[in-house]
């Protein structure tokens, strides 16, 4: 009896799909949020670039919003603070306004920009930079907003 030899040849299995992780580089920032959507860009399977993010040819970064708040806004946001003491209790124990007569409606449609967004990178890449004046208040289009007071 002749002793087991090994039949499988140097070259098998699936073959390795080429990945130039500078390409990615070229795709637009707002088209690398999720792995489909830089799949598709790149014409690519998603479980391959799956596999290529493990591996660590491309990375993750989660971004968050910072808020630019000029001087201006800043005094501004204290002024409003102010103007919601009751006046007759500031000097000693300054208390809030009752606002009980007062109803905000605030019509939410959709944000400009999300407060945490996912991005996929290449190594080396420099992280993306994103801010509003404030990150608890992003900017939304066709907002309508209404203070009424009787």
């Amino acid at each position: 009896m002749h002793g087991l030899e090994n039949k499988k040849s140097i070259n098998c299995g699936r073959k390795r799909i080429a990945f130039d992780p500078e390409v990615i580089k070229q795709v637009d920032l707002r088209k690398r949020t999720t792995l489909k959507d830089l799949a598709n860009e790149l014409n690519m399977a998603k479980t391959t670039l799956w596999r290529r993010l493990q591996e660590g040819l491309l990375r993750r970064h989660t971004n968050a919003i910072k808020s630019t708040l000029t001087d201006d806004n800043k005094v501004g946001r204290v002024r409003f603070c102010l103007s919601m003491l009751d006046e007759h209790t500031v000097p000693h124990d300054p208390k809030f306004k009752v606002m009980y007569n007062v109803i905000h409606i605030d019509e939410k449609w959709f944000y400009r920009s999300r407060g945490r967004q996912n991005y996929y990178l290449a190594p080396g890449e420099e992280e993306p930079y994103r801010s509003t004046q404030s990150k608890n208040f992003i900017e939304k289009v066709s907002n309508g907003f209404f203070k009424f007071q009787y």
